[in-house]
C-alpha cells in the first residue's frame, strides 16, 4: 500500500488466523487473506470483502516446514511435482541426498 501512496500503520502480529479475523471484525484493522479463511465471518456478516484486481491479487506462496524434518517419499513427490527447491543450505543438502538415493530409501534426518 505504501507504494501506492497510502499511509500505513504499524502492523499487528497475531498467533492465528482466527485472531486476525476477530480483530478485523472488531474494527481493529484490515487484512489480506484468502477468501476461504474469512468465509464464516463473511457469511455471518462480521466482515466486508473487497475483491482485488488481478494485478494485486497474486502473492508468492511458499511451503513451510521444520528445517530438519523427515522428508517422506510422499513429501519428496510433492516437491518434485511442484518443482520446489529448498531455499536453505541444509534443506538443499537433504533434498540432494534424497535425489541421490534409491526411490525406496529415504534417510531419516536429525
Amino acid at each position: 500500500m505504501a507504494e501506492m501512496g497510502i499511509a500505513v500503520a504499524q502492523p499487528l502480529e497475531f498467533g492465528s488466523l482466527d485472531a486476525i479475523v476477530s480483530c478485523v471484525s472488531a474494527g481493529v484493522g484490515v487484512t489480506l487473506l484468502p477468501r476461504g479463511v474469512i468465509a464464516p465471518a463473511l457469511k455471518n456478516g462480521q466482515v466486508a470483502v473487497h475483491k482485488l484486481p488481478p494485478s494485486r491479487a497474486m502473492v508468492e506462496t511458499v511451503f513451510v516446514r521444520r528445517h530438519d524434518a523427515y522428508v517422506s517419499s510422499a513429501m519428496k513427490a510433492l516437491f518434485d511435482l511442484l518443482g520446489s527447491k529448498p531455499e536453505s543450505k541444509r534443506a538443499a543438502m537433504i533434498v540432494g541426498a534424497l535425489q541421490n538415493s534409491s526411490p525406496s530409501r529415504y534417510p531419516a534426518h536429525s
